[in-house]
Formats: structure tokens, C-alpha cells, sequence
């Protein structure tokens, strides 16, 4: 084999064999553009399914804290006969099932510091408490859920009265006991004046839902998170409005409208009487998630 002229030449039995060299060269700008470009595409595909994966994680996630709180609800029922939160100077639904998650230490240490200087406020980050999409998640002696106070007295779970499970007459499991309230950040909470000189009726109370629905400014900024004090015995949401709803708050005082309010997209979690726990969506049947806060009003949840 000789080289001429920089290819080889190669003689065998008649038949000659040249072969070429060709230098390597990389990408050209068009090429290289075109590549980023693809990337770019693609990357953009891809990154709204890792965060819609991510957020449905949270979501689960903070699904699994209700359903530990429901076992916790239960266990305390098999020794107290009765729910949690009942009492008008309780220290609060999730304040009570502290020795019931593995918290007993926790308890015992506030109610000794109660009993010695009336204050507590020992309760360091319960992460079983905190939604993993609540922006408030490093911060002590605060939740994401609280009770469900239906629509007025013997309607819900937090108004000074012992509530047994047989007091649940529409059911354990077609009646909601705790869910998601965050603090969102509106530009106005509505202050709506109702005139109202006792404790409105349903229909009543409809007329006011709607017109908070008018009136409320639901133009809301980012959460602010959490819901209040693990040994808060006030804190609770309604059913007046489904979840998501704009806060509203009447004078003079028939009730005022406080909705579950989460961060996860168009709904929220909500644990029912019987320690189950669900999504609920925002579009929910008005009707239906009115129902679903009441315990012993006769009505008939359709599912």
C-alpha cells in the first residue's frame, strides 16, 4: 500500500482499494442552536409533571397526617367515650391526642406548666400536625388542621358540649371532624353587616353565604400559613361555604364564615368522624359539603 497525494492506494489482484481520510469537525452554530433548543423544549414539557408529581406527594403526604390523627381520634374515643376538642375550656382538639401520636411527654410537661403558671406553649414542631404544603412548617406549637364547628350549636364538633359517637346521628362516616385551614393572605376580610339578633336559620345562613360570595374580595395573595396554637380550644372552620371559600366575618354576630382553606390545588383534606380521610374538591356540591358538617341534622349525604 502507498500513500499519493494523501490517500492510500492499495494493489491486490487487480483490484485497487482507495481510502480517504476526513478530518473530525464538531458542531456548527446552527446545530448546536437547534440542540439547545430541543433541550429547552423538552425541559419545558417535563418540568410542570415533576412539580404536578411533587405537589400530588405533598398531598398524599399530608392525607397520611389525617389518617394518623384519625387513629389517634379513635384510640382516645376507646378511653374516653367521647371526642376530643368538647370542651369549652378544653386546650383544643389536637392538643388532647398529644399522648395519643407518641407525644405524652409533650402533654405532660404543659400540664404541669399550666397548672403551675396557666400558660403552656410547650409544644415543639409535630410534623404529623403540619401539611407539607403549608408554607408554616418550622414553626412550633402551630397546625394545619382544626375542627369542624359546623354551622352553629349542636350542628359540630367545638361548641362546649361532650359529643359521643352516638351523638353523630347522620353518621361517622358522612360527617367531617377535622381539616385543612391555612392562612391566606387576602388584600380584605370582609366585615359584612347581617341583620341579626339571634342564631340564624339555614335558609337564613345560605342568604349570608351568598352574599359573601358577592361581596368578598377573592382576590387572595400567598398563604400565610397554619391555623393557630396546637393548644388553641377556639380554633375551627364551618361548612357554610365549600372549601376555598373567601372568610367573612358579620356584625352583629349570627356566625361568622371561616372555610377549610388549603394550598393544595382546588381542594382540600378533610377526615371524616370515622378516621377516614379524603380530598375534597373546591366544586363540591354546596349542599353536599354543607351536610357533611353537620352531626345530627338528619341529612342524607349522596356520595
Amino acid at each position: 500500500m502507498t500513500k499519493i497525494n494523501g490517500r492510500f492506494h492499495s494493489k491486490n489482484e487487480g483490484i485497487i482499494i482507495v481510502l480517504k481520510i476526513s478530518s473530525n469537525r464538531g458542531f456548527t452554530l446552527v446545530e448546536l442552536l437547534v440542540s439547545l433548543s430541543i433541550f429547552g423544549v423538552l425541559v419545558a414539557l417535563l418540568l410542570p409533571a415533576i412539580q404536578q408529581a411533587r405537589a400530588t406527594a405533598r398531598r398524599m403526604a399530608c392525607l397520611s397526617n389525617l389518617r394518623q390523627i384519625g387513629v389517634a381520634v379513635h384510640s382516645y374515643l376507646e378511653v374516653h367515650r367521647q371526642f376530643p376538642g368538647h370542651s369549652d375550656v378544653s386546650r383544643g382538639c389536637l392538643y388532647s391526642l398529644l399522648p395519643f401520636i407518641e407525644q405524652e411527654t409533650v402533654f405532660r410537661q404543659n400540664e404541669e406548666m399550666f397548672r403551675s403558671t396557666g400558660q403552656g406553649g410547650l409544644i415543639p414542631i409535630i410534623p404529623v400536625y403540619l401539611c407539607p404544603e403549608d408554607p408554616i412548617t418550622r414553626s412550633s406549637n402551630v397546625t394545619s388542621y382544626v375542627i369542624n364547628k359546623g354551622y352553629g350549636p349542636a350542628h359540630g364538633f367545638l361548641f362546649g358540649r361532650i359529643v359521643s359517637p352516638a351523638d353523630v346521628t347522620d353518621g361517622l362516616s358522612y360527617t367531617a371532624f377535622l381539616s385543612e385551614m391555612v392562612t391566606i393572605n387576602r388584600p380584605d376580610h370582609s366585615s359584612l353587616f347581617a341583620d341579626f339578633d339571634h342564631i340564624a336559620s339555614r335558609s337564613e345562613l345560605e342568604v349570608l353565604g351568598d352574599h359573601c360570595l358577592q361581596q368578598a374580595n377573592h382576590a387572595a395573595g400567598p398563604a400565610g400559613g397554619g391555623s393557630g396554637p396546637v393548644d388553641s380550644g377556639n380554633a375551627g372552620y364551618n361548612h357554610l361555604l365549600p372549601p376555598n371559600a373567601p372568610t367573612c366575618l358579620f356584625s352583629p354576630y349570627p356566625v361568622d364564615i371561616h372555610p377549610a382553606v388549603g394550598v393544595h390545588t382546588q381542594g382540600v383534606n378533610v377526615l371524616l368522624a370515622d378516621g377516614s380521610a379524603r380530598f375534597t374538591n373546591e366544586n363540591i356540591d354546596r349542599g353536599i359539603w354543607w351536610n357533611l358538617g353537620t352531626i345530627n341534622s338528619g341529612d342524607i349525604v349522596s356520595q
